[in-house]
């Protein structure tokens, strides 16, 4: 059983006032985790815990609900409806060596019958092709901040389908999408070729470079310094959004992001014809202490 995220639940939401908890440091979503016997919040971007017996801090309400699968939730419901069956888990909490993770798929190769709950991590481990495999909750892929999510996605399910020996199944409310019916050679060029029109209209890599501009500002400065970097970078015309900083709640996180033609930034020596734009190569480099400069970035947030 493949599953994508960690946890129990990957949100809590607050019934009473539609409040998602959020860490109060850096303000990303708390996710919910089992330590021992317990529950906890933990914050996946600073790694802050937050007692899971926490009210809502916007209406005081004990009402919440968490919502998503994690592989803890895999896990408790393979347990509560098979007990009789062994059940082996990869994933980064229960996993701490490579030596052990090799000595878990080990035991599971070895033991008929038996159930392995794995994240991504476990393919890295597991050679050869496996009977059956089931994918848990596919949708939180389509929610990633990223313009390469479509690649990725293409790349898990081949993945997966080229290791499942027998039968592929995969949790989705999204059944018809184009993305999980790629198979073959033919399906992956159509693909392939629809893709790169799509990032060409959008001027996404590999059109264009991509440059993000990130920053932390205090709250009070942020109006003031995202008219500043709007007018410093108006030739290129960025888009600039703020959003919850991981550093302080006294601060918010300014970015700015670039799209720029792939012949004005690239390296020279390995491109014939480029042309590098000093004028913006000079604005990156005077912003550089107080911004960090991230050249065709993961995420686009």
């Amino acid at each position: 059983l493949f599953t994508l995220r960690n946890g129990l639940a990957t949100i809590t939401v607050c019934r009473d006032c539609g409040e998602t908890l959020t860490c109060e440091y850096c303000h990303a979503p708390l996710v919910l985790y089992r330590a021992s016997e317990k529950r906890i919040f933990i914050c996946n971007t600073c790694k802050r815990h937050t007692p899971s017996d926490s009210s809502c801090p916007t209406c005081a309400s004990w009402n919440l609900f968490p919502h998503g699968v994690g592989i803890d939730s895999v896990a408790d419901e393979c347990a509560r409806n098979f007990p009789d069956i062994p059940i082996f888990r990869i994933d980064r909490a229960s996993i701490k060596t490579p030596k052990q993770a090799r000595e878990i798929i080990r035991k599971w190769n070895t033991t008929p019958g038996s159930v392995l709950i794995g994240t991504e991590m476990a393919l890295h481990y597991i050679t050869g092709s496996i009977p059956s495999i089931g994918v848990v909750s596919f949708d939180s892929l389509f929610s990633i901040p990223s313009f390469r999510v479509s690649e990725r996605i293409v790349e898990l399910v081949t993945t997966l389908r080229e290791r499942a020996e027998q039968s592929l199944i995969i949790q989705t409310l999204y059944p018809d999408n184009q993305l999980l019916s790629i198979m073959g050679r033919p399906a992956l060029l159509k693909w392939f070729e629809e893709e790169l029109a799509e990032r060409k209209q959008f001027r996404y890599p590999p059109t264009s470079t991509l440059i993000k501009i990130v920053g932390h500002i205090p709250r009070e400065s942020v109006t003031l310094e995202r008219a500043r970097l709007a007018l410093m970078l108006e030739r290129w015309q960025p888009d600039i959004f703020v959003g919850s900083s991981e550093e302080s709640k006294n601060k918010q996180k300014l970015v700015a992001l670039l799209r720029v033609p792939k012949n004005l930034w690239w390296i020279a020596k390995l491109s014939k014809g480029s042309e590098h734009d000093k004028t913006l190569e000079s604005i990156l480099r005077d912003v550089m202490p107080e911004y960090r400069v991230l050249i065709n970035p993961e995420d686009l947030l």
